[in-house]
């Protein structure tokens, strides 16, 4: 009985290796990368993109490539330094990644979606189309503000 308790240990063990590596391999090949976002090909604007089965046109100027900008913690009124964090930007789609400064939880990703010029002229990070029009953005809304000029990102 203990030898095959010992051998079935061993076998489990063995399986439980395979499993591990197979996930390890297999999130290496499947996971999305900048290349299958289409962030480095060459950026044609104005341009028409689909997003959220709605067509916007790019006719404003949304600075493209890779940026770092600051975020500013809206919740603590400036009584917390910014923070540093990596900015890519292809067309109206936008990634934002911590970096050495940035110590968020949630993963390396801070943001991936959208650039949307709200109806109040501002623009601002979102994930559906629908927010351009949101009564209100900026602070704790979910609806974080981007500056282009300032390289600075309102969040919360």
């Amino acid at each position: 009985m203990k030898k095959f308790l010992n051998i079935s240990f061993k076998v489990l063990a063995f399986i439980w290796i395979l499993i591990l590596g197979f996930g390890i391999i297999a999130s290496q090949f499947l996971g999305e990368t900048s290349d299958a976002l289409g962030f480095n090909e060459p950026a044609n604007s104005p341009k028409e993109e689909f997003v959220n089965k709605q067509t916007i046109t790019i006719a404003d100027s949304i600075p493209q490539g890779q940026f770092k900008y600051e975020i500013y913690f809206t919740e603590f009124e400036g009584k917390m330094p910014n923070k540093t964090c990596h900015v890519l930007m292809k067309e109206n789609n936008i990634i934002i990644t911590q970096d050495e400064t940035t110590n968020l939880t949630g993963g390396k990703t801070i943001f991936k979606g959208i650039v949307l010029k709200h109806k109040s002229g501002k623009w601002i990070l979102s994930t559906h189309y629908k927010d351009k029009n949101a009564d209100e953005i900026g602070g704790c809304t979910g609806i974080p503000i981007i500056n282009f000029d300032k390289q600075i990102i309102e969040w919360c």
